[in-house]
């Protein structure tokens, strides 16, 4: 299960966040994407980052709302301006994919370099022990320049990545 974040807004923001992801999921209760969103909009209006974060899931999927991917990239920047790291993840996957924004490959490279150096429960950008450098090889160097040895002559970094390899690693 997602860990809640505690981003500085009340319990009862966190707590409605928390309850929304059980009924979004079914985790323990009956799935009901109604409540799941009613449960989402009270934590957001609390201010829960985690709140505006799956609210907005809910508006891009049309999940128990009607689906407005202009809303849900409002909740998803909200969420993002407040270093909320999975936030700026699903927001630079929106800017990818044309979803609700234009599409803006610097603006969500940006954004998953902010959500790699905050840190992320995200598995796409989850660095677990290994370097930045190391991590950027094996998630998408490899794909496109051959062996690990490489990764020392080629300095493969985030901007050397071709968009093409960038696109099939956030799978959009």
């Amino acid at each position: 299960m997602d860990a809640v974040a505690t981003d500085g807004c009340s319990e009862s923001a966190d707590a409605h966040a928390h309850m929304g992801l059980r009924y979004r999921r079914g985790d323990g209760v009956q799935r009901n994407a109604e409540e799941a969103v009613r449960l989402f909009r009270l934590a957001a209006d609390g201010g829960s980052n985690t709140g505006r974060l799956q609210l907005g899931l809910c508006y891009l999927d049309g999940e128990g709302v009607e689906e407005d991917e202009e809303e849900a990239i409002k909740l998803f920047r909200t969420a993002a301006a407040s270093d909320y790291s999975n936030a700026q993840v699903q927001l630079g996957k929106c800017y990818i994919a044309g979803r609700g924004t234009e599409r803006n490959f610097d603006e969500a490279v940006s954004l998953f370099r902010k959500a790699i150096e905050k840190g992320t429960d995200d598995d796409l950008l989850n660095l677990g022990s290994a370097s930045k450098d190391q991590w950027v090889w094996n998630r998408i160097g490899r794909k496109r320049y051959g062996s690990s040895s490489e990764l020392q002559t080629r300095e493969v970094s985030m901007e050397k990545v071709s968009l093409g390899v960038l696109l099939g690693w956030v799978g959009y």
